[in-house]
């Protein structure tokens, strides 16, 4: 079951995000950018790339860093030292905007360059004017199968990508209880039969 997509542009960091290895049902998913190939294939389909995008060693590292660090955005798990800033600096060394106006005259920026550059940037962007407006605090992680998802609950409580996932997990938290009931049971029988052995 595929969870449902976040609102406009935030359906492309969320794919984006779930691009790292992830569980669906009983199959875990690998990591959509673990290598060049991968990675030039990928990155197109999430329309972050021109088709037919080369990219080296180098750059593929960096967008895997950038999706390391929005990650952690998410699950707000930021370090508190400064290496996270220094990181975040590195991965945003060659990305550029430019400031736009609209008709009604509010500015917003607008992503610039090309190749890898212009697909860090468009992330860039989207992530702070996600964090300006406050959507940010919508993407959560499932607590089963760890892929990221949109909150459209008024509270914010979703706990799961998808009913099935929230099925999943209740279901092996009972067989887990229904495990723990029936080994306490037999330690209290062996303990029983012991005691009576031994009158």
């Amino acid at each position: 079951m595929v969870p449902r997509a976040a609102p406009g542009e935030l359906e492309r960091v969320r794919r984006f995000l779930n691009t790292a290895e992830h569980k669906d049902g009983r199959k875990t998913i690998p990591d959509r950018l673990r290598s060049r190939r991968e990675a030039e294939i990928w990155l197109p389909k999430l329309e972050l790339l021109p088709a037919g995008t080369e990219l080296t060693k180098s750059e593929v590292q960096r967008i895997r860093k950038l999706r390391e660090v929005l990650a952690a955005l998410v699950l707000e798990a930021r370090p508190a030292d400064a290496s996270f800033l220094d990181t975040l600096r590195e991965i945003a060394e060659g990305a550029r905007f430019r400031l736009v106006f609209g008709a009604d005259g509010r500015p917003w920026m607008r992503a610039v360059g090309t190749g890898l550059d212009l697909a860090v940037a468009s992330l860039l962007r989207i992530f702070l004017e996600a964090k300006h407006n406050g959507r940010w605090s919508r993407f959560k992680v499932c607590g089963a199968c760890h892929r990221v998802f949109y909150d459209y609950a008024q509270n914010r409580s979703t706990k799961w990508c998808t009913p099935l996932c929230g099925d999943q997990v209740r279901s092996r938290k009972y067989l887990r209880r229904r495990r723990e009931k029936e080994e306490r049971i037999r330690r209290e029988e062996e303990a029983a039969r012991f005691r009576e052995e031994h009158r």
